[in-house]
């Protein structure tokens, strides 16, 4: 298989993603009677943005809360938060987004003023993302948010598609486990390792706290093979999101979450049981999906970069600096159109 660099890969996955989106030229499995292929549905509820001013107007729609002291958005799926830096020969096509387009970078646009940002998301991933817009907010947010993080109060839930099944974490005692990162083929990767107070110390290790509630389940039949495949609805409470931590976790637990292009290729089969993989010969590659699924979501194997991933930050506890008493309050985010078809399609029901 070829190998394949991460920022490639989220590259491949996006610009595959958007110019199918813009020029409908990828179909369902099914050909209409006209003869004329359709874009598939997940192509339809992608985002695409002709214009910077296009970008702008959306994020606008995406104000989830605002004050005089903060402002939160939802973040759509593919952008990142600061402007991707791409070669001069670089299209827009293949870099999906103009390189200068990121959201805090575009969020000046959104709203007046000067914002800093204090809950972030990585680049796949979609969901709340907090700013401050005054000093005094911003001094407020970043003690708030260490803090949570340091004593592992619960602040931030993401919901999320993994294939498997995910039992319950303890509501008393969160899971806990170790990240650092590695160089392999000269890129820094993260991966879950056994704890080291010595690293832990130099900071090359990070402890990550997880709590996982299990929503709903399907189990779909393989009827060439005989074997059941299940597909759950979850929600995750990480301490971190940092190094990829929800997505290596969920992996560990062998359950990958559904568009995880990037590290579900560390899991395999032997004899039909799921084990990890030698991480030095990994190859980033497209995520390998059972048939009954592929069937289900309308997809062909060489579509799955179409998947985008699913998992989506959909409610946080944050401050409210509105109240002179100190006090917090919930925000919370709409799932993707994407994200509610494929629980639609998969009958996975809250």
């Amino acid at each position: 298989m070829h190998s394949l660099s991460q920022c490639s890969i989220q590259k491949s996955c996006m610009a595959y993603y958007t110019s199918v989106r813009s020029v409908g030229s990828l179909g369902h499995s099914a050909t209409p009677p006209d003869g004329q292929i359709q874009p598939h549905w997940y192509t339809k509820t992608a985002p695409a943005y002709k214009t910077r001013e296009e970008l702008v107007d959306d994020l606008r729609k995406r104000i989830i809360h605002e004050d005089e002291h903060l402002l939160v958005i939802d973040k759509p799926f593919g952008l990142p938060m600061h402007g991707l830096k791409y070669d001069e020969n670089t299209s827009l096509s293949e870099a999906n987004y103009n390189p200068s387009w990121g959201l805090i970078d575009l969020v000046c646009d959104v709203c007046e003023g000067k914002v800093k940002e204090h809950l972030t998301q990585n680049r796949m991933h979609s969901g709340i993302t907090v700013f401050s817009k005054s000093t005094f907010a911003s001094g407020i947010l970043e003690k708030y948010f260490k803090h949570c993080k340091a004593s592992y109060n619960p602040f931030l839930s993401f919901r999320a598609v993994v294939l498997g099944k995910v039992e319950s974490s303890s509501e008393v005692k969160p899971e806990l486990f170790w990240l650092e990162r590695k160089q392999i083929n000269h890129k820094l990767v993260p991966i879950v390792v056994q704890a080291n107070k010595t690293r832990k110390k130099a900071r090359q290790q990070i402890q990550v706290a997880l709590q996982v509630k299990s929503i709903a389940s399907t189990s779909l039949d393989d009827t060439h093979s005989g074997k059941t495949y299940d597909v759950s609805l979850i929600d995750i409470v990480p301490s971190s999101i940092r190094w990829n931590a929800v997505e290596l976790f969920l992996l560990h637990k062998f359950s990958p979450i559904l568009g995880d292009h990037i590290f579900s290729n560390r899991l395999g089969f032997l004899m039909g049981r799921p084990h990890l993989k030698d991480i030095n010969k990994c190859v980033e590659a497209p995520q390998v999906l059972p048939p009954p699924l592929l069937n289900i979501l309308g997809i062909s194997d060489e579509e799955t970069l179409l998947i985008p991933l699913h998992l989506h930050a959909h409610k946080a506890i944050i401050p409210d600096l509105r109240q002179r008493k100190r006090s917090e309050f919930t925000v919370e985010a709409p799932l993707p159109a994407y994200f509610t078809q494929t629980m639609e399609r998969l009958r996975l029901e809250e």
